[in-house]
């Protein structure tokens, strides 16, 4: 299965956007931000439904129309 053009650039949108995060050094803060997130399961199961409920309209939107015989 090849990806077209616009899908191959919001892979690698994708990709950039990720890893502009960058690492988290080993310091006081960083240790604190990662055993102490203010970001919970229920929000971030949310975001996850909204990210996959908008990623399948857009796939759906930009696809090919299937022509039937009937």
């Amino acid at each position: 299965m090849r990806l077209s053009r616009s899908a191959t650039a919001l892979v690698v949108l994708t990709s950039l956007v990720a890893s502009l995060t960058g690492c988290f050094g080993y310091n006081r803060s960083a240790k604190r931000w990662a055993y102490e997130s203010s970001i919970h399961g229920q929000l971030l199961a949310g975001v996850v439904l909204v990210a996959a409920g908008l990623t399948g309209l857009v796939i759906n939107a930009t696809r090919d129309t299937v022509k039937t015989s009937r």
